[in-house]
Formats: C-alpha cells, sequence, structure tokens
C-alpha cells in the first residue's frame, strides 16, 4: 500500500510468505561467480534507495557499471535484445555493440532526479 503523501514510500512487508511454493529451494553459491552475476552483485553498493541528495558515482562504480555492461553484452539473451531493438529501430539503435551498450547505459545508469531537481536516481 503506498502512502497518500509520498508516492514513492510503501507500507512495510508482510513477514509472512503466502506464496505455495517456495521461489528457491537451494542456490548453488558457485553461480555466484560467474561474471554477470560476480559483476552485478558489485554494483549492489554503489546506490542510495534515498531520495532528495544528489547521488555521488565515482571512478571505480563507474568501472563497475562498465565491467557489468561489457559482462552482460557477452550473453545469448543481450545480443538478440540488441539484434531485435536494432531491426525494430534501425535509425536509432546502432548496429554495433558499443553503441547499444552506450544506450543501455544510459536508460539504466544515467542519474535523473526523483525530487527537488537533485540527480539522486537510476534507472537501474
Amino acid at each position: 500500500m503506498m502512502s497518500h503523501t509520498d508516492p514513492c514510500r510503501f507500507s512495510q512487508p508482510d513477514k509472512e510468505d503466502e506464496a505455495s511454493d517456495p521461489l528457491f529451494t537451494s542456490v548453488d553459491t558457485k553461480q555466484f561467480n560467474r561474471p554477470t552475476y560476480k559483476h552485478f552483485m558489485s554494483l549492489l553498493d554503489n546506490f542510495s534507495a534515498k531520495t532528495g541528495g544528489s547521488e555521488n558515482v565515482s571512478a571505480t562504480e563507474r568501472g563497475e557499471v562498465r565491467e557489468f555492461l561489457l559482462a552482460i553484452m557477452r550473453t545469448a539473451p543481450m545480443q538478440f535484445c540488441h539484434k531485435y531493438c536494432h531491426a525494430q529501430k534501425p535509425s536509432k539503435i546502432p548496429a554495433d555493440a558499443d553503441g547499444f551498450m552506450e544506450i543501455v547505459n544510459s536508460i539504466w545508469f544515467e542519474l535523473y532526479s526523483r525530487s527537488h531537481g537533485e540527480k539522486d536516481s537510476t534507472g537501474f
């Protein structure tokens, strides 16, 4: 349930899981060593959920974003996504992977404002 005063604030989630089956019964932690997971996990401490203050992006964080994007661009799903998007909008989506990666970077990681004009959020 959303608060009437802050559309981005949600009520506390229920403590009980009401799903009829578990989403996971186990996780093979060796999978976390795969490049996409490893680079994804390095991003998790880069962002603040709080709005209203400028997000500061360090050179290290920009490097982590780049490594993540390079890793996902090597995967079949992102290669398919690139080809599909280019086929749909060839005038807007570059044929080269680097150009497409720049678009993904812009959509997911460029800062924008959710409050008071401060650049405090990303699409990621």
